[in-house]
């Protein structure tokens, strides 16, 4: 019986904006565009000029994703696992500052270290392939900051 590792990413843009999409398929969902009435005033960056996805920043959009890969050695580490990965998708729609801000390790029903390290590692891997248009402010590209929960499954 061949085991297989099934993937799922969420981008989840600042609360915000919410999109899901299958890592395999490489696409994400559409979600309704954030209106002016979020924000009464034209939203600041912060301290490094980073936006977040309200008012009149959009969202950044999907256009590349691969799905993460798990060793055939390594699979009988675990069953399951869920990695929740920050981004900044630069003016560019690049990935910058990829890092994890909730491991693998706290959602695994048997704490195991080296099979989270190994799912947290392979998120990592994956979503600094990912590609994005960039978000906009009044038409320019901005920065943004972007979650993104990867879901793994053991079957």
């Amino acid at each position: 019986m061949t085991k297989t590792v099934f993937c799922t990413a969420t981008l989840t843009l600042c609360l915000a904006f919410s999109a899901t999409c299958s890592a395999a398929s490489q696409q994400a969902d559409t979600a309704t565009k954030p209106s002016a009435a979020d924000s009464p005033s034209t939203p600041a960056p912060d301290k490094d000029g980073v936006y977040r996805v309200r008012g009149a920043v959009t969202p950044p959009k999907l256009i590349y994703s691969v799905e993460p890969k798990i060793a055939k050695k390594d699979r009988k580490y675990f069953k399951s696992g869920t990695t929740l990965v920050q981004i900044t998708v630069d003016a560019e729609g690049q990935v910058k500052n990829a890092h994890v801000i909730k491991s693998s390790l706290e959602t695994m029903k048997s704490k195991n270290n080296d099979a989270a390290a190994i799912i947290d590692q392979s998120s990592l891997d994956a979503v600094n392939q990912y590609r994005f248009t960039p978000s906009k402010l009044d038409g320019k590209p901005v920065p943004v900051i972007v979650n993104i929960e990867i879901n793994f499954r053991l079957f």
